[in-house]
C-alpha cells in the first residue's frame, strides 16, 4: 500500500487523472470548469481539475484493492477519518502546493521548454490510450483539460528541481553499505517443533558444515526470508545487531522473545544493489529535507477550500472501476495488462512531475494524509500472514 500511495502521490502531480459523472450529485460534471473548489489568494481552482485528479485517483485505487476491501473500501474508517476523505484531502494538499511552486517559477528563472511541451503532449496521449473506454466515457476528460494539468505540474516540477539542485549526492560506504542475512524462524507457537532452540540450533549446525540454508527450508516446509541491515548503523533490531558483528558465511541462532527463534546466515557483508538503493533513498531523503525547509520559509497566500463544492465528488457508492463477476483467465490477463499499462504510465509521468518524496511533508494537511496511509498499510498488514512473518524478521 505504501508503495502504490507514493505512485498515486507522483501520478496526481503529473495530472494523469480522470473525472466520472456522479449518480445523485446537484451538478453535472459538465458544469465543473464554472465551480470554484478552492482559491489560493486571488487565484482560482476550478472544480474540474480537482475532479479530474480525484477520479482517476479512485479509479486506480479501486483497480489495485476493491478485490480485497470490496466496495465499502471507501468508508472504511482509520484514526476516525474515512479513505474517501484521506484521498481529497491529499489532493487538495497537492493542488496547494503545486499553486505555491508554481509562484516561485519567476523567481528561480523556470519556463517550460518546447521539449518540456513535448513530453506535456506525449503524456496527454498516453492519459487517453491508457484509461479503459468506460473510464474516458464517464470522465469527460478533454483534451484541453489534460494538458492544462499537465503543463501546471510540468511547471511545478522545474520549480522542485531548482529548489533541490544545490543538494549533496555523494554518500559514503558509511551512510550507505548493506548486509545481507538469509534466515529461518520457528515461532514459539509452532506445533511441529515442541523445543524451537534446539530445532534452530540443529539448523545452525547444518549451515555451518556447508548446507544451504534455502535447501534446509524447503526440506523442513519453512519460510526462508532476506533481509538487508546498514553495517555502520547501530540498531535495537536484535538480528540487525547481530548482523553487524558476524562474518561472511556465519550462521547463529538469535532469540526474539516475543515470536522465536531465528536461525540467521550472513550471506555477504556489502550488498551493492541494496547500498545503492539505501544511496538512493539517502540522496532522496536530503532533498525532501532541503525543500521541506524551503517551502516552510516560503510566505503563502491563503488557500481556502469549498467544502460545499468539494463535496461534489463523493467515491463511496460511486465506483469508476467495477471489478469483474467473473476470473476467467482471459479476464485475469486483461486486468493485469491493465494495471502494467497505468504502471507504465506512472513511470512516463515521473519525467513531468515533482517527485513524491521530496513534496508530502509540506503542509500539516498532507502529513495528516500520510499518517493516515501509514495506517492504511498497517491494516492491510495485519490480513497478511506473510507480512507479519516479514515484519517479526526485522
Amino acid at each position: 500500500m505504501k508503495k502504490m500511495r507514493g505512485k498515486v502521490a507522483a501520478l496526481l502531480l503529473a495530472g494523469l487523472m480522470a473525472v466520472s459523472v456522479l449518480t445523485g450529485c446537484s451538478a453535472d460534471v459538465s458544469e465543473y470548469s464554472s465551480m470554484v473548489v478552492a482559491t489560493y489568494g486571488d487565484k482560482q481552482i476550478y472544480l474540474d481539475e480537482a475532479n479530474l485528479m480525484a477520479r482517476y485517483t479512485q479509479w486506480l485505487d479501486e483497480l489495485y484493492y476493491m478485490n480485497y476491501f470490496g466496495d465499502s473500501m471507501w468508508s472504511q474508517e482509520y484514526n476516525g477519518r474515512t479513505m474517501e476523505d484521506s484521498v481529497k484531502e491529499e489532493i487538495m494538499a497537492q493542488i496547494l502546493q503545486t499553486e505555491v511552486l508554481i509562484s516561485h517559477a519567476d523567481e528561480y528563472g523556470v519556463s517550460l521548454t518546447d521539449a518540456d511541451m513535448e513530453k506535456v503532449n506525449q503524456a496527454c496521449n498516453d492519459f487517453f490510450e491508457t484509461m479503459d473506454e468506460k473510464m474516458i466515457e464517464m470522465s469527460g476528460a478533454t483534451d484541453e483539460l489534460v494538458k492544462q494539468v499537465y503543463e501546471k505540474n510540468a511547471l511545478a516540477n522545474k520549480v522542485w528541481q531548482a529548489v533541490v539542485a544545490d543538494v549533496d549526492t555523494e554518500v559514503s560506504l558509511e551512510e550507505s553499505q548493506q548486509v545481507e542475512i538469509r534466515y529461518i524462524l520457528i515461532q514459539n507457537d509452532d506445533e511441529d517443533y515442541e523445543d524451537p532452540e534446539a530445532a534452530v540450533n540443529e539448523i545452525v549446525s547444518r549451515i555451518q558444515n556447508g548446507e544451504d540454508i534455502e535447501a534446509i527450508a524447503d526440506e523442513m516446509g519453512l519460510y526462508c526470508g532476506t533481509n538487508h541491515y546498514s553495517k555502520y548503523e547501530e540498531t535495537d533490531d536484535v538480528i540487525g545487531s547481530a548482523a553487524i558483528e558476524m562474518e561472511v558465511g556465519e550462521a547463529r541462532a538469535i532469540q526474539n522473545e516475543s515470536v522465536g527463534w531465528y536461525a540467521v546466515y550472513l550471506s555477504t557483508d556489502y550488498d551493492e544493489e541494496a547500498t545503492a538503493q539505501e544511496a538512493d533513498s539517502i540522496i532522496t531523503q536530503r532533498r525532501a529535507d532541503l525543500f521541506s525547509e524551503v517551502y516552510g520559509s516560503w510566505e503563502k497566500e491563503t488557500f481556502t477550500v469549498d467544502e460545499d463544492v468539494w463535496d461534489e465528488i463523493k467515491f463511496d457508492g460511486n465506483p469508476v472501476y467495477e471489478m469483474p463477476e467473473t476470473t476467467t483467465a482471459a479476464e485475469t490477463t486483461a486486468a493485469e495488462e491493465t494495471t502494467a499499462a497505468a504502471e507504465e504510465t506512472t513511470a512516463a509521468a515521473e519525467e513531468t512531475t515533482t517527485a513524491a518524496s521530496g513534496t508530502t511533508a509540506a503542509e500539516e494537511t498532507t502529513t495528516a494524509a500520510a499518517e493516515t496511509s501509514a495506517a492504511e498499510t498497517e491494516a492491510a498488514a495485519e490480513t497478511s500472514g506473510e507480512a507479519e512473518e516479514t515484519t517479526a524478521a526485522q
